[in-house]
């Protein structure tokens, strides 16, 4: 709904991120739900991203699997939020059907200070790109992060350092369509 008034109002937004809980994503009422709200606001669903945890994609993997198969089939954007922290399996981005890794902050807080912390977000960049996937940088909080980022060809990010969070009035001031 929100998408559909921004755009409404002028903004030229491609999609919106929402969050999907582990028991959300196995609801099997999700892709009628889905149906349902991208019919009744008029979008087309390659304007909505699912960002679900890496826990959805360990617990119960083929029903996980088999939904987010369904999901994209519809042409609804897939992606791992918080990616690297907890229950990373390589793997998972083998046989899941994923568009973009939301690679966790923690690794983004210590480039500034620690070498290994910079060679594994250097080879997350490069992982993503071989695969096909977008990369999205969490915790972006400063210009030295913003910086790193951008030298590295990854273009984007998020964060207080970049925008905190809003209210959809304050969002649609930004887009200068309020």
């Amino acid at each position: 709904r929100q998408l559909a008034q921004w755009r409404t109002a002028g903004a030229s937004l491609p999609c919106i991120s929402v969050n999907l809980s582990p028991r959300q994503l196995l609801d099997p009422l999700l892709l009628t739900q889905i149906d349902e709200a991208i019919t009744e606001h008029g979008l087309d669903y390659d304007s909505l991203e699912l960002e679900i945890t890496e826990q959805c994609m360990v617990d119960r993997s083929e029903q996980v699997g088999e939904q987010l198969a369904l999901l994209q089939q519809r042409g609804v954007r897939v992606a791992i939020d918080a990616f690297g922290t907890g229950y990373s399996s390589f793997g998972q981005l083998l046989w899941q059907p994923l568009n973009k890794i939301k690679l966790d902050r923690t690794f983004l807080e210590k480039v500034d200070s620690d070498e290994r912390a910079v060679s594994v977000m250097t080879a997350m960049f490069e992982m993503a790109k071989a695969l096909g996937l977008e990369l999205i940088a969490e915790g972006v909080e400063t210009e030295q992060q913003a910086r790193f980022l951008r030298e590295r060809g990854c273009e984007l990010g998020q964060g207080f350092g970049l925008a905190r969070p809003q209210a959809p009035e304050a969002i649609a001031a930004l887009l200068d369509c309020a």
